[in-house]
């Protein structure tokens, strides 16, 4: 008798337990697993206001821009790359030993001295794979370039200024 008196609990139990795994699954899938942020674009800037980027993609093959300012694309648009493609962005990753990096790491996103309002150009990339994630603001060139030709960013967004100027 204890057993049928204790089976509602166990079923309310399961289904508590198997929303919670699905809302975290779909939490995950909704956040990005590569971004690229270029510039400092929520810190008020005077006249020599650099150029402000972000870059997300997700693991669909969506890629989300929003031009923040002083380039030549402002605001958002989106587009898809195929999986192929995205898969050979994130082997990139995976090659480069992004995640076993050690050297600064900021989850925030904000470079130290960005509060005194006189941050230069700061890129940062964040790669999430899995459970796993790592943002830092060294100096990645390779995956800058890789991530703006993956995403088609140069002719997309007029991005093709980021070899020149911030790595060659």
């Amino acid at each position: 008798m204890k057993i049928i008196t204790s089976l509602p609990n166990v079923l309310i139990f399961s289904t508590l337990l198997a929303m919670n795994c699905q809302t975290k699954m779909a939490y995950a899938e909704n956040k990005p697993i590569i971004t690229l942020s270029y510039g400092t674009p929520y810190l008020a800037c005077g006249v020599k206001c650099e150029p402000s980027f972000i870059i997300k993609i997700f693991e669909d093959g969506l890629v989300q821009y929003k031009g923040v300012k002083n380039v030549e694309v402002l605001g958002r648009d989106e587009h898809r790359i195929d999986k192929s493609t995205l898969e050979k962005l994130i082997n990139k990753f995976h090659k480069a030993h992004f995640l076993d990096a050690t050297g600064p790491a900021d989850p925030a996103w904000i470079p130290i001295n960005a509060t005194d309002r006189t941050a230069s150009i700061c890129a940062g990339i964040r790669f999430r794979q899995g459970t796993q994630e790592m943002t830092t603001f060294m100096r990645q060139c390779e995956l800058v370039n890789e991530i703006i030709r993956t995403t088609d960013a140069e002719r997309l967004w007029d991005l093709e200024w980021i070899r020149m100027r911030y790595c060659r």
